[in-house]
């Protein structure tokens, strides 16, 4: 489903009395369970709805949930400067190149959209020494965004996990050489896993 977020109560102004009622019904939906009163809050409750009474009528074990994006503009900042319109101020904003208020779970959508992966393939966040660790689709993609992953980990997802896509982040390193080691390190132990550092 795709939805612009349209506010019902802008919406019932321009519409016809009988159409307004409709909304007015809707709106008095939403609000008495909480919901914000656009329609696409509609079309989630219908899901969950439609979900809960095909699990009491078959009992079947199976995953009911659904997932919601929003589009947003990119999670990369814009690092496209002349030198003329670059201060030496802008120099240290750029030094990460990711946008600040981007979570991890940002940087794995906008990774499965790039590589051509499904929105709805099973994906699951796993606590890993310390790290967030994504893994989709068991091994089709795992991802880490963690700030200086440590080595060990890294070497257990390349031994262990063998990915088809490894993707983490230029901050996961402490400086360069780690990252070519890493990379060395990936072509021994999983040659198979393409390295994607954003």
């Amino acid at each position: 489903m795709v939805q612009i977020p349209e506010d019902l109560n802008q919406t019932k102004i321009e519409v016809d009395p009988v159409t307004r009622k409709t909304i007015e019904n809707t709106i008095e939906f939403l609000t008495s369970i909480g919901k914000k009163t656009y329609i696409s809050e509609i079309g989630k409750e219908r899901i969950r709805r439609a979900a809960k009474k095909i699990q009491n009528e078959t009992g079947a074990d199976i995953d009911y949930g659904f997932r919601v994006y929003r589009t947003d503009s990119s999670n990369m900042k814009d690092i496209y400067y002349t030198p003329d319109k670059l201060g030496q101020v802008d120099l240290l904003d750029l030094a990460d190149n990711i946008k600040e208020d981007r979570t991890s779970e940002d940087l794995l959508i906008q990774v499965m959209l790039e590589k051509g992966l499904s929105l709805s393939l099973p994906m699951e966040a796993k606590r890993v020494d310390g790290c967030t660790v994504h893994y989709v689709a068991g091994n089709s993609l795992i991802a880490c965004f963690d700030a200086d992953i440590p080595g060990l980990l890294l070497r257990r997802i390349a031994e262990e996990d063998k990915p088809l896509r490894f993707v983490c982040r230029d901050a996961s390193f402490a400086d360069d050489s780690a990252r070519i080691n890493v990379e060395e390190m990936f072509k021994l132990l999983s040659p198979i896993t393409d390295i994607q550092v954003l």
